[in-house]
């Protein structure tokens, strides 16, 4: 993922890309402080905080020009002005944070803008789930992690969880390395664990689930292993 921020104040661009670090480790994030810099830039982005009152050039003639190249991804304007938030919808605008915004608020917005884009993606890798008489679709990189209860598998994402028949063991070898099993219940998906301890892990919503000592030292190598591929270990 590629989140882009422009705002001719660095300070505000500063703090965002540090918000933004602390919930989405793994993402590529590139700074700008004028329009006609970002406009210069090679490749696209999937989300980008775009400021409306910039000197050299105004954000919505920004988006004007992106939409025009058919960037098609989810711009997030941020400004303390709030009139101009009518300009900002006629751009397609994905949502409109107010300085000053609240961290929480950019969070749900954010991750609602990653789903968004995500989902859009016809070569992201997914499930589709038979629970009952439903099926469901769900992108490898929205599962937190996978529990097993005797013949049955929950997967749990975001906002719910399915319930299905299945051996986890099937999941362990399919999901690849972003994900490790911790006990006999739980596969994880690495990419949103927050803490861990030598009894536990956390994860970035705030959910806890047992680590097995045996498993402590494996569990250790595995995730310094991705967060190393990733980039993004710092000591």
């Amino acid at each position: 993922m590629n989140i882009w921020i422009c705002d001719d104040e660095k300070a505000i661009t500063n703090a965002i890309a540090s918000k933004i670090k602390v919930r989405y480790p793994n993402v590529q994030i590139k700074q700008f402080q004028n329009g006609y810099d970002l406009l210069k830039q090679d490749g696209s982005f999937d989300v980008l905080f775009l400021d409306i009152e910039m000197p050299d050039i105004k954000g919505i003639a920004v988006a004007e020009k992106l939409r025009a190249r058919q960037h098609v991804n989810p711009i997030i304007f941020v400004t303390a002005f709030e009139q101009y938030v009518f300009q900002a919808f006629d751009v397609q605008a994905f949502h409109y944070l107010l300085k000053p915004f609240d961290t929480k608020k950019m969070y749900e917005v954010l991750h609602t803008a990653l789903k968004n884009r995500s989902s859009q993606s016809i070569d992201a890798p997914y499930l589709v789930i038979k629970s009952g008489f439903d099926l469901h679709k769900v992108f490898y990189h929205e599962i937190h992690y996978i529990e097993v209860l005797g013949r049955k598998l929950t997967v749990h994402i975001e906002n719910g969880s399915y319930t299905f028949i299945g051996r986890l063991k099937q999941y362990e070898e399919n999901l690849g390395n972003s994900f490790y099993r911790i006990n006999r219940s739980y596969l994880v998906n690495l990419n949103y664990i927050a803490s861990y301890t030598k009894q536990q892990i956390i994860l970035d919503n705030g959910t806890i689930l047992t680590l097995s000592q045996k498993k402590y030292t494996q569990f250790l190598q595995a995730y310094m292993h991705y967060i190393q591929h990733k980039g993004y270990l710092h000591t």
